[in-house]
């Protein structure tokens, strides 16, 4: 069989985006009319208040008293976003901006609003203008990370998130965005640290341990990587992405059983999730519970009817079973599915040759040779079937083809001499298995058959060289075929 598809550490990041508006500016006096001061002002008061609407038709008669109030336009748009419509608050920040072009708190706020839109080049465009403005603006810095990290410009987010960390010590949320995004540049070991510093701000924070788990695990931790996945399961136990890799973790750690029960945990949160009953499928498979498996892979593929990996994977747990009509139809599926899925082929190949169906087997093994023509193990198993249907010719190419595509094969040298043999090429059969010891000097069925070629073609001395060699492996078998060499 092919080798079983490897369960991955799903990357999923989360992003504590606590992108709420800057603060409500402080009342103001001075040269704005009185009555625009005081309705301002008592917007800010109901604001406080929670009184939304009403701060808006505050804040609305102050811009009405004063239509270029860049204040009263921003604390409108941040009324706006506390009642959720983010298209008003867009335009109240943007008639903000226009009666005071140098406020970073619009230009903040503005994209804050556009970021809850997912109008993610804008929002990240409005971060840096309000940076600009004002340099040491953590939260525009931290933003501007999150937006970075939306257009998967992560080298860029990591810079911004740093920038947040050194403006502002303790933030939580950008050392866990830094986390995030230097996993996303492949720099595990500095996503750990950003990760335990963000609990040793805030220990009970979830994605902070989950985060921790999937850079150790990056990193091939993966008993750091169970013991941090396993406390952010404790703390926030929805949480199906922990769930998921804690089982791949303990997978990597040869702790099947472990595994299928962190897998059994995500299909409790989410039983329509393929994915979880294909890995809870592989964890079974491991542990040699076969018939788990096959049922595990049968749930995902009622999920995902396409699901041409489960049916791959259901074939080599069905073929491990005995089940081999059941495995023949799964690979059949799985090749229907994805015809260029040159691993099913060969397995179905595989099947039908314990079946005995050799013509079967034969073509599935040629076509996994036809779409990957450097897959050596199809090659070697088209030369097997070929020589069982006869065709010794078409059996010594395959192997040839296997043994060029991969010199250090030993038994596809070894088999293209036993078919070079069977049809009185002694000679080449004699290059064959001398290539087969040279590669591995204690191939004893190698030597063997070199002996017996030798033998044929008058050449006892050599053939006797071959005994005595053997004789240093197995001095039963050499003694036999000195018996042989000598009749």
């Amino acid at each position: 069989m092919s080798e079983k598809l490897s369960i991955k550490i799903a990357l999923m990041v989360f992003l504590l985006t606590t992108i709420h508006p800057a603060e409500a500016q402080k009342k103001v006096s001075g040269k704005v009319s009185n009555k625009a001061i005081e309705s301002y002002n008592r917007g800010i008061e109901l604001a406080a208040a929670g009184r939304f609407e009403e701060a808006i038709e505050a804040y609305r008669q102050a811009i009405k008293l004063k239509p270029d109030f860049a204040e009263a336009h921003n604390n409108l748009g941040n009324a706006y976003e506390k009642m959720g419509d983010h298209e008003a608050a867009i335009e109240s920040y943007r008639q903000a901006i226009r009666a005071n072009a140098v406020y970073p708190e619009a230009h903040y706020n503005l994209g804050v609003a556009l970021l809850s839109l997912k109008r993610v080049e804008e929002a990240a465009e409005s971060f840096s203008a309000a940076i600009r403005l004002r340099p040491a603006f953590a939260e525009a810095h931290y933003n501007a990370g999150v937006a970075y990290a939306g257009l998967s410009r992560y080298k860029e987010a990591a810079e911004s998130y740093a920038r947040a960390i050194q403006l502002k010590p303790v933030y939580t949320e950008a050392y866990l965005g830094l986390g995030d995004a230097l996993l996303r540049v492949n720099r595990p070991a500095d996503a750990v640290e950003a990760y335990r510093n963000a609990v040793a701000l805030k220990a009970d924070l979830a994605e902070a341990h989950y985060g921790t788990g999937l850079a150790c695990a990056h990193l091939g931790r993966y008993a750091e990587a169970v013991e941090a996945m396993s406390r952010a399961v404790q703390l926030k136990p929805g949480m199906i992405e922990a769930h998921i890799n804690l089982g791949a973790s303990y997978f990597a750690l040869g702790k099947y059983r472990e595994s299928a029960e962190a897998y059994r945990q995500a299909i409790r949160i989410d039983q329509n999730r393929a994915e979880s009953h294909f890995n809870l499928g592989r964890a079974f498979e491991a542990a040699s519970e076969h018939t788990e498996a096959i049922e595990a892979y049968r749930k995902a593929i009622q999920i995902r009817a396409d699901f041409w990996e489960a049916y791959n994977a259901m074939g080599i747990a069905c073929a491990q079973a005995g089940r081999h009509e059941e495995a023949g139809e799964a690979f059949k599926r799985a090749t229907e599915i994805k015809p260029d899925f040159a691993e099913a082929f060969n397995n179905l190949g595989v099947t039908c040759s314990t079946l005995k169906r050799y013509e079967q087997a034969a073509a599935a093994f040629a076509q996994a040779t036809r779409i990957k023509p450097d897959y050596v193990e199809a090659h070697f198993n088209l030369g097997l079937t070929e020589s069982r249907l006869e065709r010794h010719k078409e059996s010594v190419e395959c192997f040839r083809q296997a043994a060029r595509l991969k010199p250090d094969f030993a038994e596809a040298h070894y088999n293209a001499g036993v078919e070079l043999g069977i049809q009185s090429l002694w000679q080449e059969a004699v290059e064959a298995y001398l290539q087969a010891v040279r590669i591995k000097s204690n191939y004893i069925d190698a030597r063997y058959n070199l002996a017996l070629v030798y033998r044929n073609l008058g050449n006892k001395e050599a053939a006797m060289e071959q005994c005595e060699a053997i004789k240093a492996l197995d001095a039963e078998i050499a003694k036999k075929l000195a018996e042989l060499i000598q009749k």
